[in-house]
């Protein structure tokens, strides 16, 4: 059975040392104010990456592991296991001193093909995570549905995606719930480029998503009341081959960067290419 790193990450050694390049450099100051930026909920969702709410920061480290169950076929549904860590440090002004959360999700993730073109991806997540400053721990769950269009055409392919989210953080005490839901749209272009990576095809891709959340996403700050979340843009762009390289027993992913914008929120993102 082969292990994949998908969509949401990038493979052990790559994504630690983009993390670590990213907030490398310079003293380290953490905050002592309370109130959290970004929410258990929220962050687990976001991906690896530094994120900034007003003059708070946010690093994400998330390692999406999933074992591929079932091959998708023309009349055969996929299953994968999806088993994805998410390590962060969610409330810092400068750099971030220590890790202060982790969080594990595990769940199943289902590819039904609907025609040549179009798939469809339910999924379905519950685990738990623990915040190590405050000591406090919450169940997080995750359900949602995506759908992948592809159209190859004679120079470049497109794709369109679409995605629906509901997730939450449930604490062990008396602590906020924290749920919020999502709509995604997407388009991405993918064309081939004139150059090589140890003779395999290269190709670039591009893309840009917009986030409808249906229920405001509320970031708590100290001193300035919460900060809503109504909406978010995030364009990018990723490189990859065909075939992908492998290592171990890990399929190697597209990997890219991408910025994130939305009313008081903006981010830099790591990612494998279209998230859908």
């Amino acid at each position: 059975m082969k292990l994949s790193w998908k969509r949401h990450g990038v493979p052990g050694v790559l994504t630690l040392i983009t993390w670590l390049n990213l907030l490398s450099a310079g003293p380290v100051y953490a905050t002592d104010d309370e109130g959290e930026l970004v929410n258990f909920a929220f962050a687990t969702w976001l991906g690896t990456g530094v994120y900034k709410v007003a003059d708070r920061k946010a690093a994400i480290l998330n390692l999406p592991i999933y074992v591929p169950w079932q091959a998708a076929g023309k009349k055969q549904w996929g299953v994968n296991i999806r088993m994805p860590v998410s390590l962060g440090v969610l409330n810092f002004e400068q750099l971030p001193s220590n890790l202060e959360t982790i969080a594990f999700i595990p769940g199943i993730e289902l590819e039904i093909p609907l025609s040549e073109h179009w798939q469809l991806k339910p999924f379905a997540q519950i685990g738990f995570g623990k915040d190590f400053t405050s000591g406090e721990s919450a169940s997080i769950y995750g359900v949602g549905l995506k759908g992948l269009g592809v159209f190859p055409r004679e120079n470049f392919t497109v794709s369109l995606g679409g995605g629906l989210l509901f997730a939450g953080s449930n604490p062990s005490s008396e602590g906020e719930t924290h749920n919020f839901s999502k709509l995604d749209l997407g388009l991405d272009f993918r064309f081939p480029v004139s150059f090589s990576i140890r003779d395999r095809p290269t190709n670039i891709g591009v893309f840009v998503v917009g986030s409808y959340f249906v229920n405001d996403l509320d970031f708590p700050l100290p001193d300035e009341g919460n900060k809503e979340l109504y909406s978010m843009l995030e364009v990018g762009a990723s490189i990859g081959t065909e075939p992908r390289f492998s290592w171990w027993r890990f399929d190697m992913p597209r990997l890219g960067l991408s910025y994130l914008y939305g009313s008081g929120f903006d981010g830099l993102r790591v990612n494998l290419g279209f998230p859908f």
